[in-house]
């Protein structure tokens, strides 16, 4: 009889255990308590933005890919192929001529390239994104959808502008002029370093701010709550 009890009282608490575990898992992920953008993930993850690694997990510091970068932005920016209509279904090789159509990827990078997103056709589905590229796709996905192309900016000295290419300058400058981006203590973009998920996270939250005041409608309240991890 003893031995019963204390089976029982075992059972109890592994099932209590188990719920608090579960419930933390369905409010965000186990690895990002350290994170200095642990609030910005959980905004993201709340609003259906962004997935995880599988196992409850975001790996926050671990650089994010080209593909994950793509799946993200086309998650904040609502991107789907529900307008459109199609004589065959589409495939991944009739845009990009590396990536194929069997990659974990092959929706998002065929939602990309239908709506538009510059994306580069020689992309590296698992290569690490640099800034440049986030950045510039981000915002061109901005003016795309919002309209506000047409607002001049004030451009700011950029130390190492030599390296940034000529025709993603002017999405740099409005990335800097809207606080998505910011010049390091030597006045430097540094354009071919690459993000970390985490960052990457943080750029997308800070979009989501700076567009609830310039559309009042999209704050972070109307967007779909997240049901299930991605990559």
């Amino acid at each position: 009889m003893k031995f019963k009890k204390i089976g029982v009282l075992v059972l109890a608490l592994a099932l209590v255990l188990s719920t608090q575990l579960t419930s933390f898992a369905a409010n965000g992920f186990t690895d990002i308590n350290e994170s200095p953008y642990k609030e910005d993930i959980q905004l993201l993850y709340n609003n259906g933005i962004v997935g995880g690694v599988g196992q409850g997990e975001f790996a926050p510091d671990r650089v994010i890919t080209n593909a994950e970068s793509i799946q993200l932005l086309n998650s904040y920016l609502h991107l789907s192929l529900a307008q459109f209509t199609f004589i065959k279904a589409p495939e991944v090789t009739d845009y990009y001529n590396i990536a194929t159509n069997e990659g974990w990827y092959q929706d998002a990078l065929i939602i990309a390239a239908v709506n538009g997103l510059p994306v580069d056709q020689n992309l590296l589905p698992n290569a690490a994104i640099d800034r440049e590229t986030f950045y510039y796709l981000l915002v061109k996905g901005l003016e795309a959808k919002y309209d506000f192309a047409t607002v001049k900016v004030s451009p700011v000295e950029i130390s190492d502008n030599d390296q940034l290419t000529p025709d993603k300058q002017g999405a740099i400058q409005r990335a800097l002029s809207m606080g998505l981006a910011s010049l390091d203590e030597n006045e430097a973009f540094r354009p071919h370093e690459t993000l970390t998920r985490e960052e990457a996270a943080h750029v997308i939250a800070d979009a989501i701010w700076y567009m609830e005041g310039f559309v009042p409608n999209d704050t972070p309240q109307d967007l779909p709550e997240s049901t299930d991890d991605a990559q």
